[in-house]
Protein backbone atom coordinates (compact mmCIF):
# COMPACT_ATOMS: atom_id res chain seq x y z
CA UNK A 1 0.00 0.00 0.00
CA UNK A 2 1.23 3.49 -0.80
CA UNK A 3 3.11 5.13 2.10
CA UNK A 4 1.22 8.42 1.63
CA UNK A 5 -2.09 6.59 1.86
CA UNK A 6 -1.00 4.79 5.01
CA UNK A 7 0.03 8.10 6.58
CA UNK A 8 -3.31 9.64 5.61
CA UNK A 9 -5.20 6.71 7.11
CA UNK A 10 -3.17 7.00 10.29
CA UNK A 11 -3.91 10.72 10.65
CA UNK A 12 -7.62 10.22 10.02
CA UNK A 13 -7.77 7.36 12.51
CA UNK A 14 -6.01 9.41 15.16
CA UNK A 15 -8.43 12.28 14.61
CA UNK A 16 -11.38 9.92 14.81
CA UNK A 17 -10.21 8.75 18.22
CA UNK A 18 -9.03 12.06 19.67
CA UNK A 19 -11.78 14.48 18.59
CA UNK A 20 -14.63 12.83 20.54
CA UNK A 21 -12.37 12.29 23.56
CA UNK A 22 -11.16 15.87 23.55
CA UNK A 23 -14.69 17.22 23.40
CA UNK A 24 -16.13 15.01 26.15
CA UNK A 25 -18.17 16.83 28.77
CA UNK A 26 -16.20 17.90 31.85
CA UNK A 27 -17.28 16.91 35.36
CA UNK A 28 -19.79 19.21 37.00
CA UNK A 29 -18.35 22.17 38.89
CA UNK A 30 -20.67 24.04 41.25
CA UNK A 31 -19.92 27.62 40.21
CA UNK A 32 -17.33 29.79 38.59
CA UNK A 33 -14.55 31.23 40.69
CA UNK A 34 -11.86 33.86 40.71
CA UNK A 35 -8.31 32.57 40.59
CA UNK A 36 -4.91 34.21 41.02
CA UNK A 37 -2.27 32.81 38.67
CA UNK A 38 0.74 31.25 40.41
CA UNK A 39 4.07 30.01 39.08
CA UNK A 40 3.83 27.01 36.76
CA UNK A 41 0.18 27.72 35.89
CA UNK A 42 -1.04 27.64 32.34
CA UNK A 43 -4.59 27.75 31.11
CA UNK A 44 -4.85 24.18 29.86
CA UNK A 45 -3.56 22.93 33.22
CA UNK A 46 -6.20 25.00 35.03
CA UNK A 47 -8.90 23.86 32.61
CA UNK A 48 -7.97 20.26 33.30
CA UNK A 49 -7.97 20.80 37.07
CA UNK A 50 -11.21 22.78 37.34
CA UNK A 51 -13.19 21.73 34.28
CA UNK A 52 -11.85 18.22 33.74
CA UNK A 53 -10.63 18.93 30.21
CA UNK A 54 -7.37 20.67 29.24
CA UNK A 55 -8.93 21.69 25.93
CA UNK A 56 -11.54 23.79 27.76
CA UNK A 57 -9.04 26.63 28.30
CA UNK A 58 -10.69 28.93 25.70
CA UNK A 59 -13.67 29.19 28.06
CA UNK A 60 -11.36 30.53 30.78
CA UNK A 61 -9.94 33.08 28.35
CA UNK A 62 -13.41 34.10 27.19
CA UNK A 63 -14.93 34.54 30.63
CA UNK A 64 -11.86 36.27 32.05
CA UNK A 65 -11.94 38.79 29.21
CA UNK A 66 -15.67 39.35 29.76
CA UNK A 67 -14.97 40.03 33.43
CA UNK A 68 -12.15 42.40 32.43
CA UNK A 69 -14.59 44.43 30.33
CA UNK A 70 -16.63 45.06 33.50
CA UNK A 71 -13.85 45.08 36.11
CA UNK A 72 -10.25 46.00 35.33
CA UNK A 73 -8.97 43.96 38.28
CA UNK A 74 -9.32 40.92 36.01
CA UNK A 75 -6.57 40.25 33.50
CA UNK A 76 -7.04 40.87 29.80
CA UNK A 77 -5.82 37.68 28.13
CA UNK A 78 -4.57 38.49 24.65
CA UNK A 79 -2.72 35.22 24.13
CA UNK A 80 -3.91 32.07 25.88
CA UNK A 81 -0.34 30.79 25.87
CA UNK A 82 0.92 33.74 27.92
CA UNK A 83 -0.44 34.31 31.40
CA UNK A 84 1.46 35.98 34.21
CA UNK A 85 1.87 35.25 37.89
CA UNK A 86 -0.45 37.44 39.93
CA UNK A 87 -3.11 37.85 37.27
CA UNK A 88 -6.68 37.56 38.45
CA UNK A 89 -8.62 35.30 36.10
CA UNK A 90 -12.05 33.71 36.15
CA UNK A 91 -12.52 29.95 36.02
CA UNK A 92 -16.04 29.38 34.69
CA UNK A 93 -18.36 26.73 36.03
CA UNK A 94 -18.93 23.62 33.95
CA UNK A 95 -22.30 25.05 32.89
CA UNK A 96 -20.69 28.31 31.78
CA UNK A 97 -18.00 26.42 29.87
CA UNK A 98 -20.66 24.25 28.21
CA UNK A 99 -22.58 27.37 27.20
CA UNK A 100 -19.43 28.88 25.71
CA UNK A 101 -18.64 25.75 23.69
CA UNK A 102 -22.25 25.39 22.54
CA UNK A 103 -22.07 28.93 21.16
CA UNK A 104 -18.77 28.10 19.45
CA UNK A 105 -20.28 24.95 17.96
CA UNK A 106 -23.00 27.05 16.36
CA UNK A 107 -20.37 29.35 14.87
CA UNK A 108 -18.22 26.49 13.59
CA UNK A 109 -20.86 24.04 12.49
CA UNK A 110 -23.60 26.45 11.60
CA UNK A 111 -27.17 26.02 12.69
CA UNK A 112 -27.72 22.88 10.62
CA UNK A 113 -28.03 19.35 11.89
CA UNK A 114 -24.63 18.28 10.52
CA UNK A 115 -21.11 19.58 10.11
CA UNK A 116 -20.28 19.44 6.42
CA UNK A 117 -16.73 18.58 5.40
CA UNK A 118 -15.71 18.79 1.76
CA UNK A 119 -13.30 16.38 0.10
CA UNK A 120 -11.46 16.66 -3.19
CA UNK A 121 -10.30 13.49 -4.93
CA UNK A 122 -9.55 12.29 -8.46
CA UNK A 123 -12.28 9.71 -8.95
CA UNK A 124 -12.15 9.55 -12.74
CA UNK A 125 -9.51 9.76 -15.49
CA UNK A 126 -7.21 11.37 -16.36
CA UNK A 127 -6.41 11.62 -12.63
CA UNK A 128 -5.07 8.83 -10.47
CA UNK A 129 -8.33 6.98 -9.95
CA UNK A 130 -6.65 4.39 -7.73
CA UNK A 131 -5.34 7.10 -5.41
CA UNK A 132 -8.65 8.96 -5.43
CA UNK A 133 -10.64 5.83 -4.68
CA UNK A 134 -8.36 5.00 -1.76
CA UNK A 135 -8.71 8.55 -0.43
CA UNK A 136 -12.50 8.37 -0.73
CA UNK A 137 -12.55 5.10 1.20
CA UNK A 138 -10.30 6.57 3.92
CA UNK A 139 -12.49 9.67 4.24
CA UNK A 140 -15.63 7.56 4.50
CA UNK A 141 -14.09 5.32 7.16
CA UNK A 142 -13.02 8.36 9.17
CA UNK A 143 -16.47 9.94 8.97
CA UNK A 144 -18.11 6.66 9.96
CA UNK A 145 -15.84 6.31 13.00
CA UNK A 146 -16.22 9.95 14.04
CA UNK A 147 -20.00 9.74 13.78
CA UNK A 148 -20.07 6.43 15.67
CA UNK A 149 -18.21 8.17 18.49
CA UNK A 150 -20.76 10.99 18.69
CA UNK A 151 -19.68 13.27 15.87
CA UNK A 152 -17.95 16.61 16.29
CA UNK A 153 -19.34 19.10 18.79
CA UNK A 154 -22.33 16.81 19.18
CA UNK A 155 -23.21 16.89 15.48
CA UNK A 156 -22.70 14.18 12.88
CA UNK A 157 -20.18 14.86 10.13
CA UNK A 158 -21.47 14.89 6.57
CA UNK A 159 -18.90 14.28 3.83
CA UNK A 160 -19.29 15.95 0.43
CA UNK A 161 -16.86 14.47 -2.10
CA UNK A 162 -16.14 16.20 -5.40
CA UNK A 163 -14.32 14.53 -8.30
CA UNK A 164 -11.48 16.71 -9.63
CA UNK A 165 -10.49 14.23 -12.37
CA UNK A 166 -6.92 15.18 -11.44
CA UNK A 167 -7.26 18.40 -13.46
CA UNK A 168 -6.06 21.70 -11.98
CA UNK A 169 -8.92 23.67 -13.54
CA UNK A 170 -11.41 21.32 -11.86
CA UNK A 171 -9.78 21.99 -8.48
CA UNK A 172 -10.79 25.65 -8.46
CA UNK A 173 -14.34 24.90 -9.57
CA UNK A 174 -14.66 22.09 -7.03
CA UNK A 175 -13.48 24.31 -4.20
CA UNK A 176 -15.88 27.09 -5.19
CA UNK A 177 -18.75 24.60 -5.25
CA UNK A 178 -17.87 23.20 -1.83
CA UNK A 179 -17.68 26.66 -0.27
CA UNK A 180 -20.52 28.51 -1.98
CA UNK A 181 -23.06 25.79 -2.69
CA UNK A 182 -22.35 23.07 -0.16
CA UNK A 183 -21.36 25.48 2.66
CA UNK A 184 -18.67 23.18 4.05
CA UNK A 185 -16.65 24.28 7.09
CA UNK A 186 -13.46 22.51 6.00
CA UNK A 187 -11.98 20.77 2.98
CA UNK A 188 -9.64 17.79 2.91
CA UNK A 189 -7.86 15.92 0.22
CA UNK A 190 -6.63 16.10 -3.28
CA UNK A 191 -4.17 13.58 -4.47
CA UNK A 192 -2.44 15.73 -7.09
CA UNK A 193 -0.46 18.72 -5.82
CA UNK A 194 -1.14 20.70 -9.01
CA UNK A 195 -4.87 20.43 -8.32
CA UNK A 196 -4.43 21.20 -4.63
CA UNK A 197 -2.53 24.39 -5.43
CA UNK A 198 -5.31 25.70 -7.66
CA UNK A 199 -7.98 24.75 -5.14
CA UNK A 200 -6.74 26.97 -2.33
Amino acid sequence: MNKKLLNLLLVITILAVLVPTALAAPPVQEGGQDYIVVADDWLSKLADKYLGNPLAYPAITNYTNKKNAEDSSYAKIKDSNLIEVGWKIYIPSAAEADAYFAAQATKVGGTGDTIKIGALAPLSAPGSVTGGTAMKAAFEIAVEEINAAGGVLGKPVELVIVDTEGLPERGTAAMERLITEEKVVAVVGEYHSAVGLTAK
